[in-house]
């Protein structure tokens, strides 16, 4: 069967791929095969362990021995976002400022977080600045929520601190909406020709040397 819009297999992924860069043929993949690759990649590496109520611990009663893997799920959780906010927007180019010689991102990796968040997670952008400073880049950087906490049975998903009081974000809530963000996401892809272009873009800028390494593998010249 084939996706008569653009002339691709309506169901492109092969169930030999790995979904790892330096196994798979990722040189020959069309343009439908690069985002099924990519989702596979997401549901191998993200969402299975996100949706796995066993490592999901902190809130539940302490493993033997004891471990908690809920903020390093969340840290992961976070890059995701801006990693998809990247796929969104077509990727970032770094640009260098003429009068002071610093370089700088455009779009930012904070405006790549935002957006996603503001199409695919709209409930959580009135908490988007918080979520991408405090949460991906406090944990990021300082192992560490800077100004907030993640929370259980919340009973909404976030709640706004202040000066006195922490951020509070549902863990779980979180998760589950990222989750059904990403599918979201995936299914505009194949109906938006706008959205496919910028997000090859972004494949071709991040994943240009293993497709030359996929290439070199297979014998072809490059």
């Amino acid at each position: 069967m084939t996706n008569s819009k653009y002339g691709e297999s309506a169901n492109p992924s092969d169930p030999a791929w790995t979904y790892m860069l330096d196994a798979d043929p990722i040189h020959t993949f069309n343009d439908a095969q690069k985002m099924a690759w990519v989702r596979g990649r997401l549901e191998k590496t993200l969402l299975v362990p996100l949706r796995d109520a066993e490592i999901r611990t902190r809130f539940g009663r302490e493993p033997i021995p004891a471990y908690d893997l809920n903020l390093g799920m969340m840290t992961l959780a976070c890059c995701a976002v801006e990693a998809l906010g990247r796929f969104l927007l077509g990727g970032s180019k770094s640009q260098k400022c003429d009068a002071c010689g610093q370089s700088s991102e455009t779009p930012s990796a904070s405006k790549c977080f935002r957006e996603f968040v503001k199409e695919y997670m709209s409930s959580y952008y009135g908490m988007s600045r918080p979520l991408y400073g405090s949460y991906r880049c406090g944990l990021a950087h300082s192992l560490a929520i800077r100004d907030g906490s993640l929370a259980s049975s919340l009973g909404m998903e976030y709640v706004k601190g202040n000066s006195t009081s922490p951020h509070l974000v549902d863990y779980d809530r979180f998760i589950k909406d990222l989750d059904t963000g990403i599918d979201r996401y995936f299914n505009d892809l194949r109906n938006s020709p706008d959205l496919r272009a910028d997000f090859l873009r972004h494949w071709n800028r991040e994943y240009g040397f293993w497709c030359k390494l996929s290439r070199l593998k297979s014998g072809q010249a490059s």
